[in-house]
């Protein structure tokens, strides 16, 4: 086990319950067992230590203690990424908390398929649960800030709003350069870089003329075509700097 993260509201004082859907599964994923001291972390919070006091799939109870100075470093990455299929959405919402992404804004390409905007994994709980995945998988407990947009231009106006002197890239096969060769150019000191992925199909033409105007540089990736989430992980390795 990594961590296993802990609800503010599962919490009452030193005593952690988890209960119902939480206790399944925890149950399920994490192998705990009756005195055993596992690696916990408060969603938003600290990190710390917890003694298994009872476990079954219907409720577990931990006493948390929490360690000092327990909290990881924000990544200094953002991103915008194309909704995508569900299980695809799924992997990229878990990559930005698993990473230590700020924020994560999903948004409808116009080259997506508009059901995908309907899919049960963009319900706040299943985000919730996905995010939760990704910070026990990344050692992490806080979460990043996620939006979700129906429309392209309102995504480009949300962008327009961000504090200046960001580094905005997007990843595009035909107009970028090769994204090595980006990454020696260095971003402003404390800023963010800020990336954006389209759908496999690319974005739009409309699209790209709007993050050119937005100050992107376009990155490519290589030949090959790589699926959304793989694309976003390629790039905040580079990046990630």
């Amino acid at each position: 086990m990594n961590l296993l993260i802990i609800k503010p509201t599962e919490l009452n004082g030193h005593t952690a319950l988890l209960s119902g859907a939480r206790s399944r599964y925890v149950y399920e994923f994490h192998d705990l067992e009756p005195n055993a001291t596992v690696p916990v972390g408060i969603l938003g919070g600290g990190r710390g230590h917890a003694r298994v006091v009872t476990v079954s799939r219907d409720e577990i109870v931990l006493e948390y203690g929490a360690d000092r100075d327990s909290i990881l470093a924000r990544s200094p990455i953002s991103a915008a990424v194309a909704v995508s299929r569900p299980q695809t959405t799924k992997k990229i919402i878990q990559f930005a908390a698993m990473a230590g992404f700020e924020q994560l804004l999903l948004f409808r390409s116009a080259n997506v398929d508009q059901n995908y905007l309907r899919s049960k994994c963009l319900q706040p709980e299943a985000i919730e649960a996905e995010v939760i995945r990704g910070l026990e998988q990344g050692v992490d407990t806080i979460p990043p800030q996620i939006e979700l947009y129906g429309d392209f231009e309102e995504l480009a106006q949300r962008i327009s709003a961000r504090a200046s002197g960001e580094r905005r890239i997007a990843a595009d096969p035909k107009l970028g350069r090769p994204a090595a060769a980006l990454r020696d150019t260095k971003r402003p000191e404390n800023k963010t870089t800020f990336l954006c992925v389209g759908p496999e199909r690319g974005f739009h033409s409309s699209e790209l003329e709007r993050l050119s105007s937005l100050g992107f540089e376009f990155a490519s990736l290589g030949p090959r075509i790589l699926r959304v989430e793989f694309a976003l992980a390629y790039l905040a390795g580079i990046f990630n700097d």
